[in-house]
């Protein structure tokens, strides 16, 4: 994913009604994002935010633009009902094709979780992800 920081800094600036400076970027893996840490101008501002955008591998997924729409207008829904386990969409630019979200907490795949030999943090991983799946589907 290709990233204007300039025009991802104007979209921000105009979202939070103060200059925005993204002062780096970090890939975030095993997930396609990008962690902008944003310079400190304002209280107000977050410390980082998340972009999600398109892939550029042509064997990659993730590659349509109709997937950061679907995307869009899922979190725009949930936001809706008021469900607060995902993250709060920020802003977006359908010309670029990007998301900007809310930054979580950093976190473990479920996958991973599940493959460890730890058996407690499988447990709580599984846990977490039936009462967020259950949270979803009560909501909706």
């Amino acid at each position: 994913m290709k990233l204007d920081e300039a025009a991802l800094e104007m979209l921000l600036s105009e979202v939070f009604g103060v200059p925005v400076h993204v002062s780096c970027l970090d890939r975030v893996t095993p997930w396609y994002v990008v962690r902008c840490h944003l310079e400190d101008v304002s209280s107000d501002l977050p410390k980082s935010v998340i972009v999600k955008g398109l892939r550029e591998d042509p064997n990659g997924l993730r590659m349509d633009p109709q997937q950061v729409l679907t995307e869009q207008a899922a979190l725009e829904f949930l936001a809706e009902l008021g469900v607060q386990i995902t993250p709060q969409l920020l802003a977006s630019d359908n010309g670029a094709n990007i998301l900007v979200l809310e930054d979580l907490a950093l976190r473990v795949p479920l996958a991973a979780i599940l493959q460890s030999a730890d058996s407690e943090k499988a447990k709580v991983g599984l846990s977490a992800f039936a009462r967020a799946l259950g949270e979803l589907s009560a909501a909706t």
